[in-house]
Protein backbone atom coordinates (compact mmCIF):
# COMPACT_ATOMS: atom_id res chain seq x y z
CA UNK A 1 0.00 0.00 0.00
CA UNK A 2 1.43 3.25 -1.28
CA UNK A 3 2.64 5.99 1.57
CA UNK A 4 -0.31 8.54 0.12
CA UNK A 5 -3.40 5.61 0.75
CA UNK A 6 -2.36 5.26 4.25
CA UNK A 7 -1.99 8.98 4.93
CA UNK A 8 -5.56 9.27 3.70
CA UNK A 9 -7.28 6.40 5.33
CA UNK A 10 -5.35 7.78 8.93
CA UNK A 11 -6.86 10.88 8.31
CA UNK A 12 -10.47 9.95 7.90
CA UNK A 13 -9.63 8.45 11.36
CA UNK A 14 -8.86 11.34 12.74
CA UNK A 15 -5.54 11.08 13.40
CA UNK A 16 -1.87 12.15 11.37
CA UNK A 17 0.17 9.54 10.00
CA UNK A 18 4.20 10.47 8.35
CA UNK A 19 6.53 7.50 6.72
CA UNK A 20 9.30 6.53 8.87
CA UNK A 21 11.97 8.82 8.48
CA UNK A 22 10.26 11.54 7.53
CA UNK A 23 11.20 15.16 9.38
CA UNK A 24 9.23 17.44 11.12
CA UNK A 25 8.50 21.28 9.84
CA UNK A 26 10.80 23.00 12.28
CA UNK A 27 8.47 26.42 11.45
CA UNK A 28 6.14 27.23 14.62
CA UNK A 29 2.71 26.59 14.18
CA UNK A 30 0.02 29.26 14.80
CA UNK A 31 -1.27 28.98 18.11
CA UNK A 32 -4.88 27.79 17.11
CA UNK A 33 -3.41 25.08 14.38
CA UNK A 34 -0.91 24.15 17.50
CA UNK A 35 -3.97 23.34 20.24
CA UNK A 36 -6.73 22.86 17.83
CA UNK A 37 -8.28 19.90 20.14
CA UNK A 38 -7.97 22.00 23.18
CA UNK A 39 -9.29 25.01 21.76
CA UNK A 40 -12.74 22.94 20.69
CA UNK A 41 -12.63 20.85 23.95
CA UNK A 42 -12.49 24.18 26.17
CA UNK A 43 -14.93 25.96 23.79
CA UNK A 44 -17.39 22.74 24.22
CA UNK A 45 -16.65 23.24 28.05
CA UNK A 46 -17.53 26.70 28.05
CA UNK A 47 -20.79 25.88 26.03
CA UNK A 48 -21.77 23.22 28.84
CA UNK A 49 -20.90 25.67 31.94
CA UNK A 50 -23.13 28.42 30.21
CA UNK A 51 -26.12 26.17 29.56
CA UNK A 52 -25.81 24.88 33.21
CA UNK A 53 -26.05 27.63 34.37
CA UNK A 54 -28.60 29.29 32.59
CA UNK A 55 -30.29 26.24 33.46
CA UNK A 56 -30.52 26.60 37.31
CA UNK A 57 -30.97 30.97 37.06
CA UNK A 58 -34.20 30.03 34.83
CA UNK A 59 -32.93 31.33 31.37
CA UNK A 60 -34.74 27.86 30.08
CA UNK A 61 -34.99 28.81 26.69
CA UNK A 62 -31.41 29.12 26.13
CA UNK A 63 -30.44 25.99 27.89
CA UNK A 64 -30.95 23.19 25.48
CA UNK A 65 -29.32 24.70 22.54
CA UNK A 66 -26.09 25.58 24.54
CA UNK A 67 -26.02 21.80 25.46
CA UNK A 68 -26.26 20.63 21.87
CA UNK A 69 -23.78 23.32 20.63
CA UNK A 70 -21.73 21.95 23.08
CA UNK A 71 -22.08 18.51 22.21
CA UNK A 72 -21.76 19.66 18.84
CA UNK A 73 -18.45 20.95 18.71
CA UNK A 74 -17.27 18.57 21.36
CA UNK A 75 -18.15 15.33 19.61
CA UNK A 76 -17.31 16.26 16.59
CA UNK A 77 -14.77 14.43 15.79
CA UNK A 78 -15.71 11.57 17.55
CA UNK A 79 -19.20 11.41 15.61
CA UNK A 80 -16.83 11.57 12.07
CA UNK A 81 -14.78 8.38 13.47
CA UNK A 82 -17.75 6.44 15.18
CA UNK A 83 -19.54 6.81 11.19
CA UNK A 84 -16.15 5.76 9.63
CA UNK A 85 -15.77 2.74 12.48
CA UNK A 86 -19.35 1.56 11.28
CA UNK A 87 -18.76 1.83 7.34
CA UNK A 88 -16.06 -0.11 8.04
CA UNK A 89 -17.72 -2.81 10.59
CA UNK A 90 -15.07 -1.53 13.74
CA UNK A 91 -16.90 -0.71 17.07
CA UNK A 92 -14.37 0.76 18.83
CA UNK A 93 -14.08 3.17 21.21
CA UNK A 94 -15.86 5.99 19.46
CA UNK A 95 -18.52 4.23 18.51
CA UNK A 96 -19.74 3.71 22.13
CA UNK A 97 -18.95 7.12 23.08
CA UNK A 98 -21.26 8.05 19.76
CA UNK A 99 -24.31 5.49 21.41
CA UNK A 100 -23.36 6.34 24.78
CA UNK A 101 -23.66 10.31 24.04
CA UNK A 102 -26.83 9.70 22.08
CA UNK A 103 -28.46 7.36 24.65
CA UNK A 104 -27.48 10.51 27.23
CA UNK A 105 -29.51 12.88 24.77
CA UNK A 106 -32.76 10.90 24.85
CA UNK A 107 -32.46 10.51 28.89
CA UNK A 108 -35.54 12.38 29.96
CA UNK A 109 -34.37 12.93 33.37
CA UNK A 110 -33.53 16.51 34.10
CA UNK A 111 -30.75 17.84 37.02
CA UNK A 112 -33.97 19.04 39.14
CA UNK A 113 -35.82 16.36 38.94
CA UNK A 114 -32.59 14.43 40.26
CA UNK A 115 -31.77 16.73 42.86
CA UNK A 116 -36.03 16.61 43.68
CA UNK A 117 -34.77 12.29 44.14
CA UNK A 118 -32.27 13.18 46.06
CA UNK A 119 -33.56 16.00 48.23
CA UNK A 120 -37.33 14.32 48.89
CA UNK A 121 -36.53 12.56 52.57
CA UNK A 122 -39.58 10.44 52.04
CA UNK A 123 -37.47 8.42 49.71
CA UNK A 124 -35.18 7.36 52.00
CA UNK A 125 -37.57 5.45 54.54
CA UNK A 126 -37.63 2.24 55.74
CA UNK A 127 -40.91 1.31 53.55
CA UNK A 128 -40.22 0.76 49.85
CA UNK A 129 -44.32 1.77 48.84
CA UNK A 130 -43.47 4.87 50.49
CA UNK A 131 -40.08 5.14 47.68
CA UNK A 132 -41.73 4.36 45.07
CA UNK A 133 -44.63 6.90 46.30
CA UNK A 134 -42.64 9.68 46.39
CA UNK A 135 -40.15 9.22 43.89
CA UNK A 136 -43.01 8.58 41.23
CA UNK A 137 -44.92 11.70 42.76
CA UNK A 138 -41.44 14.36 42.65
CA UNK A 139 -40.96 13.27 38.96
CA UNK A 140 -44.20 13.81 37.66
CA UNK A 141 -44.53 17.31 39.71
CA UNK A 142 -41.37 18.27 37.36
CA UNK A 143 -43.02 16.59 34.09
CA UNK A 144 -46.27 18.72 34.94
CA UNK A 145 -44.30 21.88 34.83
CA UNK A 146 -42.76 21.84 31.47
Amino acid sequence: MPHESVIKEAEKEGVTAKPMGAKEDDEPKPFLQAHKDSVITGLSALLFLAGLILGFTGFDTLEIPLYALSIIIGGYKTARSALYGLKKLNFDMNVLMAIAVVGAVRLPISVSTSTCFISNRDAFSNSNDVKVDSIYSCWSKERNQD
